[in-house]
């Protein structure tokens, strides 16, 4: 089976601009796309974590758009779907995690394992943790630790 990392490209705001001078990045934002139990895209949707609303679930709307958005596919294991479901239903209440974001990735500050806070690389690590993905899994790497670019080099 695989899913969809998506990539923002453009930048809407301060926040956007800076976390990509920070990382060195041509993207801003990351989130995950996840298809069908069957492996089709068509009953799909998107998992996203963004300042406004938190870690959600959004409905996957076809054709991709590919001039704000890079996509990059991943082969997970499908043995572990429902496993990445469940982890998907319980970060699905989490909030944003603006302020963490510098503490973790700016200052190198406290981890926070323990929070019900995500920011969107950290969201999509943990999925494909869920999945039991080996790339992510082989670094040891806690999710907090990763940006977009780090996601992207990993994928590419």
């Amino acid at each position: 089976m695989k899913v969809k990392l998506a990539f923002k490209k453009d930048s809407n705001g301060f926040m956007s601009k800076l976390i990509k001078w920070w990382t060195k990045s041509k993207y801003s934002h990351v989130e995950i796309i996840i298809p069908g139990k069957d492996g089709n895209f068509d009953d799909g949707f998107w998992l996203s974590a963004n300042s406004k609303k938190g870690v959600r679930i959004k409905p996957l709307i076809l054709p991709l758009n590919t001039e704000s958005w890079d996509y990059l596919e991943v082969e997970v294991q499908d043995e572990y779907y429902i496993e990445a479901m469940k982890k998907i239903s319980k970060i699905t209440e989490y909030k944003y995690a603006t302020k963490d974001l510098f503490l973790v990735q700016v200052f190198g500050l406290d981890k926070m394992e323990s929070r019900k806070r995500m920011f969107c690389s950290e969201s999509v690590c943990e999925v494909l943790k869920a999945f039991h993905d080996r790339k992510v899994l082989a670094l040891g790497i806690p999710c907090v630790d990763f940006s977009p670019e780090d996601l992207y080099r990993l994928y590419l």
